[in-house]
């Protein structure tokens, strides 16, 4: 009897189209975390900042430029072969043009406010202070447009909701045509593949780590 028999075993498999899943995966959790990212800030935004560098200003900066930082991952090129792109918004209608703008202006924002220390939303200098017309004070001053209000936070939510719902489709698409495909596999084959101490995700999207003393 196989020591496979009457308990489940986690294999590793490998093809282009598992390649391609394991992509939309990835990319399904970077727009949930952008979702609930953007849901947390927005639980922040309640009463008004006393301060940019005071404790809910940093959390909010922190979450914010943690979602714009993700969304942007989505449409970029890296380890992973596939990506999103504007195309995906054109099945919104009527709203099409609206959401790709919005879209064009939170990657630009990524670029602005995360990719670069000095860009075109920080003012940086010395001021001098007079007083009777001769100088009183001399310090550096600093003003960076940090903040996002309500509407934009939930603006990007809607585009991350809008790209979730495509790319799970595309995942439940291509999840199906690869059970087909491993189960062409023969017995022998499947024998040959390596084990791995995770359990395969069942549909969300997660996986479990099990126990070396489960085997």
């Amino acid at each position: 009897m196989s020591k496979d028999a009457g308990s489940e075993i986690a294999r590793e498999y490998k093809s282009p189209l598992a390649g391609e899943l394991a992509d939309w995966n990835s990319i399904r959790r970077d727009l949930r975390f952008v979702i609930r990212s953007v849901e947390l800030a927005l639980e922040l935004c309640t009463e008004p900042l006393s301060s940019p560098t005071s404790d809910d200003g940093i959390r909010r900066l922190s979450l914010w430029s943690a979602a714009l930082v993700t969304y942007a991952r989505c449409f970029r090129t890296g380890i992973r072969r596939v990506r999103l792109d504007e195309g995906m918004f054109l099945g919104l209608g009527d709203q099409t043009a609206r959401a790709i703008r919005a879209h064009r202006y939170f990657m630009d924002q990524r670029d602005r406010f995360v990719a670069q220390s000095a860009n075109r939303s920080e003012e940086r200098g010395v001021g001098l202070t007079l007083s009777d017309g001769k100088v009183s004070a001399i310090g550096p001053y600093l003003s960076r447009e940090v903040q996002q209000g309500k509407r934009n936070m939930r603006t990007l939510r809607a585009l991350a909701r809008t790209l979730l719902a495509e790319v799970i489709a595309r995942v439940n698409v291509r999840q199906r045509d690869l059970l087909k495909e491993a189960k062409m596999l023969t017995p022998e084959e499947l024998a040959a593949l390596p084990e791995i101490k995770w359990s395969p995700a069942k549909g969300d999207g997660d996986v479990t780590r099990r126990s070396r003393s489960q085997g």
